[in-house]
């Protein structure tokens, strides 16, 4: 059985495009996350997605120059829908994707209505605040 729903997981992966984030959640039908989650980690070791951040993960889009990575703002959005909560930039997040500066901060700011967290991408943060 456990074969069966791991391999129901991989064709649900193969049918995401290729650089969109998905997350534990987006299994729901498989009623089982802690499956899930080993077949998730699983595929990481395989090399077959990439996880981006704790429990973010993405079908990787491979480019001539090499993986194509989401930005920070997408995973942030990711976060925010998994959590269910609503979040908006602040600071220099803002000014670099309204695009009024060509800095990109290496700690993107938020604000919400749900959980303050701070998420760790590679060597740069999302740090997300309570408004």
């Amino acid at each position: 059985m456990e074969d069966s729903i791991s391999q129901t997981i991989r064709e649900q992966i193969k049918r995401i495009k290729a650089g969109e984030l998905f997350t534990i959640s987006d299994f729901e039908s498989v009623n089982n996350d802690n499956l899930v989650t080993r077949t998730l980690s699983r595929l990481q070791n395989e090399g077959t997605i990439i996880r981006v951040a704790t429990g973010i993960y993405m079908n990787p889009q491979k480019t001539q120059f090499g993986i194509l990575y989401p930005t920070l703002d997408q995973i942030a959005q990711k976060i925010a829908e998994r959590d269910k909560a609503q979040i908006m930039p602040t600071g220099d997040t803002a000014l670099n994707i309204l695009g009024f500066s060509t800095q990109v901060p290496m700690n993107a700011v938020y604000i919400t209505n749900g959980a303050k967290r701070k998420v760790k991408v590679g060597e740069r943060n999302i740090r997300v605040y309570l408004n």
